[in-house]
């Protein structure tokens, strides 16, 4: 089910009207019924996060993500080490695009203030994976990652327990965490820096979503 036919559903479920969830979204009654329409399609998360929390469901739901079947996949992958290695030469490569940030409630492909951009085999896309890459700006994950390291993400969902991700919490700049599943379901972010407390966020909340997975550092020596 698209996620247009989505929001529908849920709306009808819950008994709500076009002006309920305009309320609570605070746009427009023609807005929301332009979403169930899909006249709306690229929709920024930071109104996915709001729109799942007005819906009484997750952002996986809304977007239609089997999560199951996401983790299942993410398990019998190879190692990162093993299926992102470096350029070797002679192999094809494409150009990605490089960021500073990563704004809430703007796709990758929306972005137009790229800062660069970085090469990559192009047999990552086989399987019709994205990637972008993204350049560290703060200490939050120091001794890891210093300023000024590029990242090498694949956009995702989801990612195994003890990966390193982009995550949109409350709707704000994605931040980058080592991510946890624990075993009632519930999701910690940890930062690498002591001094950022790690944070959990209970089974299927919907004011924190995984927008990539880490799967290659490149840092330039001095």
């Amino acid at each position: 089910m698209e996620m247009n036919e989505m929001i529908k559903k849920r709306r009808l479920e819950l008994g709500l009207t076009l002006k309920d969830v305009a309320t609570k979204l605070g746009v427009a009654e023609s807005t929301v019924l332009r979403y169930e329409r899909k006249d709306i399609q690229n929709m920024g998360i930071d109104k996915i996060l709001q729109l799942a929390q007005v819906l009484k469901c997750s952002p996986a739901d809304l977007l239609g993500w089997d999560m199951n079947q996401l983790i299942a996949a993410e398990d019998s992958e190879a190692g990162i080490d093993e299926e992102c290695g470096w350029v070797e030469g002679g192999e094809e490569t494409i150009k990605i695009k490089l960021l500073g940030s990563l704004p809430a409630g703007i796709p990758i492909d929306a972005i137009t203030d790229a800062i660069g951009d970085e090469e990559i085999p192009a047999a990552w896309l086989a399987n019709g994976q994205h990637y972008f890459a993204l350049r560290v700006t703060d200490v939050s994950m120091y001794p890891r990652y210093l300023d000024g390291d590029i990242l090498i993400v694949r956009i995702t969902p989801n990612c195994r327990s003890g990966s390193d991700a982009l995550v949109y919490v409350n709707g704000a700049e994605a931040v980058l965490r080592q991510v946890q599943h624990n075993d009632d379901g519930s999701l910690t972010l940890k930062a690498y820096n002591p001094e950022y407390a790690p944070k959990t966020y209970p089974a299927n909340a919907t004011d924190v979503a995984i927008l990539g997975v880490v799967v290659q550092m490149r840092r330039t020596l001095l």
